[in-house]
């Protein structure tokens, strides 16, 4: 049984950027798997593919990336499976389509067959086309990769249907609902709110639970918690409009020097305390009724890895897996499980398993030498680079003399964590590479933490464990750093002692675990600082070309990308008679008249320049694109640091003149 299971939008329209009632949200984090005879093979989110956060478009390079790993006609794929059911996802299209003045659309099923016919340039039957419940999808990602025969699954998010969490009963291949809860109490989208109300976008939850620690939840305990009504059963009642107006009360949104200010801090403590205690409650009338002792994790609340370390601490749990992909892009897994019949391994016991046989690199494989050199030659003078025969040893060499370094080797990871395939690496000792890396490399809030990636064997002698078996090598929980080692570990050690901790084994992950026990093996540290190999402005790097663009726009030391050692050269303004650009094929233009031009990137991302400079950077092509340097210019220094500012934001793509 071949399956593809998808999520992500139609396409059936061209919604307008900013739409008053319509969701940013809408079917978010487009992404796309292949599971065979039950085993999930490859899967890949659009994202990493198109290099638009969090995309809602239809994710076509994701399906062919699909059937391209398989080797599959598309003929051959049994079953699509949509990561929503069909009348939910038909009506919700109709409601979207009225807010925005639009015709009706057609029906979903239609428009999904034709936009999988469209992207395989063949007829896709009707019969292949399935759709799963949202929740259920969720839940089987998680429970099918814990390697469990017995769990309770949660299930928590901004809304699945009709509903905002889920509690399953897991036994052998059957999930049995035990209860959810409605949309209009979401966990969720309450955490949203607060993320929105303390001054954040969309999709940072996750800044805002970093934030977290830097605050005092009791300044705002009272305040809070009373917004939060607990009922029987784990149910309860959460008021949303009292939230907008304790923060409003408090003044929450305010900066000081650039950052977050102590009351918004304050703030998000005692949201991400409310989040533990509802979530705690939720739970706490099953795990008597069941004779589970294990506790899978998935939906996007479940991305929390603060709140999934303190289900972990209360002792109900022997096991607790937190999937690593519990997003909307994981739901594709789980859709492809649904259409696709179980292996059927020998169940472990449920004490011992915890997602060891997970493994979390199902994306494409970075290209060979060959192709990498040719990617190399498109950047000509900005680089110098040498072959290298053992990576692992040299990135280690470079790391321990204090150099800051983009990795990038294999398989990709499927998550929003980089495990050490697409990965930025430093020595996690200098206090002062937390605040290098955050302001030069990652162009980010100086405020946020980096994880600590340590050898297996090592890290209960650096990290306060829990007594329940976790998935630990998935970066989805948080430890203490034993206080002995704070210090010495103080460019991964939060404010409030904690870090966000990967656990490295050489059965799991044997790359990265070379490279630290080559690095400890110089320095005796048996721990990296391991981040997402990518800029505030695009996803993680998935291609050798993705690499050598991040590395060639931030202030990262040295690539290791395959079997080569790249370096820079010089910066652009240097080599600027032999350098070409374009935009980006998802930029418009928003505005443009004598004065200045502004220009919008996949409808989230806006920058605005002077007239003249833009008419200096940019000049109309033969077919009408924008795009190719004017020669002569007056002015090479601001249009050198036009070129490497539009470039790092990724309104252009800069290459060699070849």
């Amino acid at each position: 049984m071949k399956a593809i299971g998808f999520s992500g939008g139609p396409d059936h329209i061209a919604f307008p950027a900013v739409a008053p009632g319509l969701s940013p949200l809408f079917f978010h984090d487009a992404a796309a798997a292949l599971a065979i005879d039950g085993e999930v093979l490859f899967a890949v989110e659009q994202e990493r593919l198109s290099r638009q956060k969090h995309t809602n478009a239809f994710p076509v390079e994701a399906l062919r990336a699909c059937t391209t790993f398989g080797s599959l006609a598309p003929q051959e794929i049994d079953a699509f499976a949509f990561f929503f059911e069909e009348a939910y996802y038909d009506r919700s299209l109709q409601d979207d389509c009225r807010k925005l003045g639009l015709p009706a659309p057609p029906p979903v099923r239609k428009l999904l067959r034709d936009r999988l016919s469209a992207t395989f340039e063949a007829e896709i039957p009707d019969d292949r086309l399935f759709f799963v419940n949202h929740h259920k999808a969720h839940a089987l990602s998680a429970y099918r990769a814990s390697g469990l025969d017995h769990a309770l699954v949660l299930v928590i998010d901004g809304n699945g249907e009709d509903v905002s969490s889920s509690l399953f009963d897991a036994r052998g291949d059957a999930l049995r609902l035990l209860t959810n809860h409605g949309v209009a109490y979401s966990l969720g989208h309450f955490f949203r709110l607060a993320t929105k109300l303390a001054g954040f976008r969309d999709f940072e939850e996750y800044k805002f639970m970093g934030l977290a620690p830097y605050g005092d939840a009791a300044a705002l305990q009272t305040g809070m918690m009373g917004l939060f009504t607990p009922l029987a059963d784990g149910g309860y009642e959460l008021d949303m409009d009292g939230l907008t107006a304790l923060a409003a009360r408090h003044g929450v949104g305010g900066t000081s020097a650039g950052q977050p200010d102590r009351v918004t801090a304050d703030f998000a403590a005692a949201a991400q305390a409310l989040l533990e205690r509802a979530v705690q409650h939720l739970l706490a009338p099953w795990v008597g009724r069941t004779d589970a002792r294990a506790l899978c994790l998935a939906g996007g609340v479940a991305q929390n890895c603060v709140m999934n370390a303190r289900l972990a601490r209360t002792g109900d749990f022997d096991t607790v897996f937190a999937y690593p992909a519990a997003y909307d892009a994981g739901a594709a897994i789980g859709a492809a499980l649904a259409v696709s019949p179980p292996p059927r391994p020998a169940p472990r016991p449920a004490a011992t398993a915890t997602g060891a046989t997970y493994c979390a690199f199902l994306g494409p494989e970075l290209e060979r030498d060959a192709k990498i050199a040719a990617e190399l030659e498109r950047f000509g003078p900005l680089i110098e680079t040498r072959p290298i025969a053992a990576p692992d040893e040299r990135a280690a060499e470079c790391l321990a003399q204090g150099e800051i370094i983009g990795f990038a080797a294999g398989r990709s990871e499927f998550g929003p964590r980089a495990l050490g395939a697409r990965s930025i690496l430093a020595d996690p000792r200098p206090k002062e590479n937390w605040q290098r890396i955050n302001l030069a490399i990652k162009q980010r809030e100086s405020f946020r933490p980096f994880a600590p990636a340590a050898l297996a064997e090592d890290a209960a002698a650096l990290f306060e464990m829990p007594d329940a078996a976790l998935n630990l090598g998935h970066m989805t929980f948080v430890s203490r750093v034993r206080p002995a080692h704070q210090a010495r570990l103080g460019a991964v050690t939060h404010v409030d002692g904690s870090a966000r901790l990967q656990t490295v084994a050489t059965s799991s992950n044997p790359a990265l675990y070379s490279l630290i026990s080559a690095f400890k093996a110089r320095t005796g540290c048996p721990v990296l600082l391991n981040t997402s190999f990518n800029n505030s402005h695009e996803p993680i790097v998935q291609s050798a070309r993705d690499a050598l663009r991040t590395f060639l726009t931030t202030e990262l030391d040295c690539l290791f990308v395959g079997g080569f050692e790249v370096r820079k050269a010089g910066a652009p303004e240097d080599h600027l008679a032999a350098l070409r650009w374009r935009l980006d094929p998802w930029v418009e233009i928003a505005k443009e008249d004598t004065e200045q031009v502004t220009l919008i990137r996949a409808g989230r991302y806006r920058t605005t320049l002077p007239a003249p400079l833009f008419a200096m950077l940019l000049e109309p092509a033969e077919n009408g694109a924008r795009g190719s340097q004017r020669s002569g210019q007056a002015h090479p220094h601001a249009l050198a640091e036009a070129v490497a500012t539009l470039w790092r934001q990724r309104f252009i793509d800069v290459h060699h003149a070849c």
